[in-house]
């Protein structure tokens, strides 16, 4: 599943724009198990 963040933002130009990005938060477990360390490691996160 993919989920997109459509945010407003000011170009170069000063005008109002939308488009993909945005900000995401990760929160990360103070102690993950093996199965959140593995899910961790498939989205890129050691």
């Amino acid at each position: 599943e993919n989920i997109w963040l459509r945010t407003k933002r000011y170009n170069a130009s000063g005008a109002v724009s939308s488009g993909t990005g945005g900000v995401c938060y990760l929160y990360f477990p103070a102690r993950p198990s093996a199965h959140q360390r593995k899910a961790l490691a498939a989205v890129g996160v050691r």
